[in-house]
Formats: structure tokens, sequence, C-alpha cells
């Protein structure tokens, strides 16, 4: 992913680059790498297999897209996946031997340039044609304001939709999600959010980063909580 900068936004340009280093990536590498324990791994397998609902929650780089990438390595080849994503980061179409069917949208948000309107393919055009396609599964790389009211649709519609959401801990992520609701729905309390979002998620993983004593530091994931 590219993002940069420049006069007269900054005092000087700036160029961002993301770049995935585990793109082909499963549970038991997650093992490997530190970042779950053997029982974690077995148990978000049983999880998918059991089609359970859920967000992956942690501050930005600390691999809540990895992760996602290697937890869909669990689900069985032949189940269609969708994906919806402002930038395209999952991959799993990249990947024909860990997934058959893959349809990986991209939602591009209108946009005015100069007296011309850019044609859109919003978010609801994106999961419309998700549930067109009879995807098991809808996937959404994050949430972070009108992707909140699309994916609850989708953890409501489908099996196991899961969903990255920036958060603090695994409560934090519950509220933060009901916040988006909250705002995008144009509500004054979170009652409502909270009463769907207690209908339609099971479990919460929540990842953050912690630091070796060599100065390194890694991701691990330090709650799977039910909600």
């Amino acid at each position: 992913r590219f993002s940069a900068t420049g006069a007269s936004i900054t005092s000087r340009p700036n160029v961002t680059l993301r770049k995935h280093n585990h793109v082909d990536v499963t549970l038991s590498d997650m093992i490997g790498l530190g970042t779950i324990t053997r029982k974690m791994a077995e148990f978000l397998t049983l999880a998918s297999q059991a089609n359970l609902s859920a967000l992956v929650a942690g501050y930005p780089q600390v691999g809540k897209t990895t992760f996602l990438r290697a937890w869909m390595a669990a689900v069985p080849w032949e189940e269609k996946i969708v994906t919806i994503e402002t930038e395209r980061e999952l991959y799993l179409n990249k990947l024909p031997h860990r997934h058959s069917q893959v349809s990986d949208f991209q939602y591009l948000p209108s946009t005015l340039a100069g007296s011309d309107l850019a044609s859109s393919y919003s978010l609801e055009d994106a999961f419309r044609e998700s549930l067109r396609a009879s995807a098991q599964r809808i996937l959404f790389g994050e949430i972070r304001g009108a992707e909140g009211p699309v994916a609850l649709k989708a953890m409501q519609a489908g099996k196991g939709s899961i969903s990255t959401i920036h958060a603090r801990s695994s409560t934090d992520a519950l509220h933060r999600f009901a916040d988006v609701l909250m705002s995008e729905q144009g509500l004054a309390d979170d009652l409502v959010p909270l009463r769907q979002i207690l209908r339609s998620i099971d479990l919460v993983v929540y990842l953050d980063i912690i630091p070796n004593p060599d100065g390194t530091r890694r991701r691990i994931v330090t709650e799977i909580a039910e909600v």
C-alpha cells in the first residue's frame, strides 16, 4: 500500500510503503512466529469450522491483516469467500492452493473532481454483489466508518464473517464498533448497536506487540474473548 504527502500538506515530502512479509501463511506459521500457541491454533481452527463471526482487533501495524489471512487458511478449500476492502491487502485470491473461489472487491467512494463526479463502487454495491454471488464467507479488511453497518449485515447474512478493527483491548473493540454504528446510524446512545453486536459477533481476537529482551519486538495474541 502506497501513501504520500507533500506541499502544502507537509513541510517536506513523505512517502510510506506498506509491504506484507507473510502472504502464504497459516496458523501453524503463526505458532512458529510465536504469535499464538498450539492450543490457540486448534481453537481458532474449530471456530472457523463452526462458522463463528469475529473481530480481529489491535493497534495499527500489529499484524491484524496477516493474522486474518492465516486464520482463513483453516477454512475448507472449496468455500466461496468475498473480501471487501478499500485497498486490496488480504490477498486470498493470490493463494489458489488454499482457496478455490475468492472475489476480492475494492470499493471506491465517489469523488468530486472539478465539475465531474467520478463513478463509484460503494460498500453497499460490494455487499449486494457478494450476496448475489452466494458468498459463504464475507471478510472486511477494516472497520473505520461506513464499513460498520455493512459488516454487521454480513455477519448476520453469512457465516463466519470476520473484520479487523483498531482497538486497545477486546472490550474496547466492541465499544469502538458500537461507536462506529452510532455515528453511521445517527444514534444518540449505544444500546441498539451493542445489542446488534451481541447478536452478531461470537469472538474477539486481540493482538499486541511486546518487546523482547534483545530489543526486538514480537506480535502476539493476548486475548481470545467470547462475546
